[in-house]
């Protein structure tokens, strides 16, 4: 991904009908994947910037 969400990672999911996408980090080191926020595909990216998610 770009701009604010440089270095994380994006999902389509779909439910209902619905379009939704998930935006997640890897952290190898810890052998994990961390979602940081789902959410409907039109608000997901300005309701994320909202609530201040990005890679630290």
């Amino acid at each position: 991904m770009v701009g604010e969400f440089h270095g994380l990672y994006r999902m389509k999911l779909f439910y209902n009908g619905v379009q939704y996408r998930a935006i997640y980090d890897i952290q190898e080191e810890k052998v994990r994947v961390l979602v940081l926020f789902i959410g409907k595909r039109e608000q997901v990216y300005e309701k994320a910037k909202r609530k201040k998610i990005a890679k630290k």
